[in-house]
């Protein structure tokens, strides 16, 4: 079972290395670091998003709670 892509950046290469190149030392250190920061990204904005949902899933629990009140207090006889 292979686990679905979250998150996939694209790459390309001006020139493919010659046999003789070599990437430089720090390359996946650099490349982990990219992956590192774009996922903090990702889950900032993820969280940002998570905050202002909740929030608006709050105040409609909040009204649809009053009105049931207001509801209730104006169908009793009396």
């Amino acid at each position: 079972m292979s686990t679905p892509r979250v998150l996939e950046l694209a790459v390309r290469m001006s020139r493919p290395l010659a046999d003789t190149e070599v990437l430089p030392v720090n390359f996946e250190v650099n490349v982990r670091r990219q992956i590192d920061a774009a996922w903090a990204k990702a889950l900032e904005e993820n969280n940002t998003y998570f905050q202002v949902e909740r929030e608006r899933l709050d105040q409609w629990a909040e009204d649809q709670l009053l009105s049931a009140e207001q509801a209730h207090r104006t169908s009793r006889p009396g």
